[in-house]
């Protein structure tokens, strides 16, 4: 069952890369000259930027898109210790930054902090 806070921000289950299923929430906005991408610390969850979210959200000209790290929030949790490497978590960054910008010519802001530096 999801609490308030996670109904609040629906998500989509997406394989980022082979094997690799990512809890994504993405609010685009078709003129939107800017994407936010929000990346939260260890051991942690998109849930945290909601304030964040819910506030850029009414901007008309930001696409917004939060996800959770593999083996935070409601991504997958494999007990499979090296799938949390960090070279395996800055790929997952990579392919959502390329799934949901691509070769579109927006600017792309990543907000981020802790461990997601």
């Amino acid at each position: 069952m999801l609490t308030t806070l996670e109904a609040s921000l629906p998500v989509e289950m997406a394989e980022v890369r082979s094997g690799r299923q990512l809890a994504i929430h993405a609010r685009a906005c078709a003129e939107a000259e800017l994407i936010l991408f929000f990346v939260h610390g260890s051991c942690a969850s998109m849930l945290q930027w909601s304030h964040q979210i819910q506030h850029f959200s009414t901007q008309h000209s930001v696409s917004i898109v939060a996800f959770d790290m593999f083996g935070c929030g409601r991504s997958p949790k494999p007990c499979i210790w090296d799938a949390y490497s960090t070279d395996q978590l800055v790929e997952d960054l990579a392919a959502v930054l390329e799934r949901y910008n691509g070769k579109q010519d927006r600017r792309c802001v990543l907000v981020c902090h802790s461990a997601s530096c």
